[in-house]
């Protein structure tokens, strides 16, 4: 699991879905995901990478091609499914910040927004850049 602290209004790129923190209010954090059309996001109430835990709401692919697009509350030790194998876990939740435990295939490509948009600035300024990785998902992370 790949852990990285975001603050509000902060996002993560994980594969061509987006998170963002749009608020930390206690123990509860205020997520929004969106996903590319045909991609399944799912809550649910702890972490389970084998998706044992019955989902009770959420949202299937949109039939009209829409991006998905899903705001939820999570608490401490609780996720979100993106697809079929990346979830996203509360690992801490502080008065200004929030922990998320992302676990993906190594394949998956996990960005956080500035840095991307570093690399946006300067493929408009030099030219196209390869990316560079936060880190695997899989990388065991403090």
């Amino acid at each position: 699991m790949l852990v990285l602290t975001r603050l509000r209004n902060e996002s993560l790129l994980i594969g061509a879905a987006r998170v963002t923190v749009k608020s930390i209010e206690g123990h509860e954090t205020v997520l929004s995901v969106e996903a590319p059309s045909g991609t399944c996001i799912r809550p649910t109430e702890l972490h389970d990478p084998m998706g044992r835990k019955p989902e009770r709401n959420g949202r299937s692919p949109d039939p009209l091609g829409e991006p998905s697009r899903l705001i939820l509350i999570r608490r401490r030790n609780e996720s979100i499914r993106i697809g079929e194998d990346v979830w996203v876990t509360v690992v801490d939740t502080r008065s200004d910040n929030v922990r998320l435990g992302v676990t993906a295939p190594r394949s998956c490509l996990v960005l956080r927004n500035e840095v991307l948009e570093r690399m946006k600035a300067r493929a408009a300024n030099d030219g196209p850049e390869e990316p560079v990785a936060v880190g695997s998902a899989d990388d065991e992370s403090d």
